[in-house]
């Protein structure tokens, strides 16, 4: 479900700044470049280390053999996922990062040559398309990780966007958004009580119809929140929130790897570490590692986007 979200955040955001930056005549190569300092290094830098893992002899206790490298590398995980079944956890949480990437190809042309209402129209298409390419599918995990099967969270992210940008639209949507909140928690809140992941039984509608749910869910609440005020703006704008999120990338590429080796580490100890002093462990490390993965790594290469301004 954090995935989920992410999406529709991510469907938000970027359609948001494809939007604002359309009279720029560079705009795709800037967005392009703009977004492969963001994305690739760090996970390039993981395809590495995983190679580096296997070739060792599997040290960090997470991957045996990794000989699906190029598929990885050039952002079809979750193609081989969806034909060869569930991966390790290691390769599993790649899947997301290829449906970004795909997304990422297509979109900004989308969005560079559509106007507001085609946009629209656009979204709502793939909003009621990708449940029916996965009552068409219905297998797991293709219908998991497939991009277009996924794609209707994405798109959800995107009507949001382009609703907020019309500012004849713009206070009804909030307004809207701000009165569905309490039905789209329930939405959320029962996707925990009756969970429809890969992980658990479920009747078939849910993998059909489940990430619908959930993608207007988050869609709305994400719509709620977007001018907050009060203790709603103090509690998502608090320093160390922010910090999570600025690290955030770095906590999914890494938390596998350090899960692995924690666990490596704890097996020598068995009687003094406990299963809930591992997850205290692990979370510790992760954090650490992601913050050094942040400033030594990511920040540098980040500051790279002033060479591909979005405006002179």
């Amino acid at each position: 479900m954090g995935v989920d979200l992410f999406f529709v955040v991510s469907g938000f955001l970027i359609t948001t700044i494809l939007l604002r930056t359309r009279d720029n005549p560079a705009q795709l190569r800037v967005f392009w470049a703009r977004r492969a300092l963001r994305i690739l290094p760090l996970a390039y830098l993981y395809l590495v280390v995983l190679l580096v893992n296997t070739s060792l002899g599997n040290p960090f206790g997470v991957l045996e053999e990794f000989g699906s490298w190029p598929l990885y590398f050039f952002y079809f995980g979750n193609v081989h996922i969806a034909f060869n079944g569930f991966q390790p956890l290691v390769l599993m949480l790649l899947w997301s990062l290829a449906v970004e990437e795909q997304f990422y190809l297509f979109w900004p042309l989308a969005v560079r040559y559509l106007n507001a209402q085609p946009l629209l129209r656009l979204c709502i298409v793939i909003v009621m398309v990708a449940p029916l390419l996965r009552g068409f599918v219905q297998e797991y995990p293709a219908v998991y990780v497939l991009t277009f099967c996924r794609i209707d969270t994405l798109a959800a992210g995107a009507i949001l966007a382009v609703l907020y940008r019309d500012e004849t639209l713009r206070a009804k949507t909030l307004l809207w958004c701000w009165q569905l909140c309490p039905l789209a928690v329930l939405v959320v809140a029962l996707a925990i009580v009756i969970p429809f992941g890969p992980s658990f039984t479920r009747p078939w509608y849910f993998a059909v119809l489940g990430y619908s749910w959930l993608a207007a869910a988050f869609a709305i609440i994400v719509g709620g929140v977007l001018e907050s005020r009060g203790w709603i703006q103090r509690l998502l704008t608090n320093r160390g929130l922010l910090y999570v999120g600025k690290i955030s990338y770095g906590l999914y590429i890494w938390h596998c790897i350090v899960g692995g080796t924690v666990k490596q580490v704890c097996l020598g100890y068995p009687a003094a570490m406990s299963f809930n002093g591992q997850v205290a462990l692990w979370l510790i490390c992760l954090f650490v590692m992601a913050t050094g993965s942040w400033f030594l790594f990511q920040k540098p290469l980040l500051d790279l986007k002033r060479r591909f301004p979005h405006f002179a």
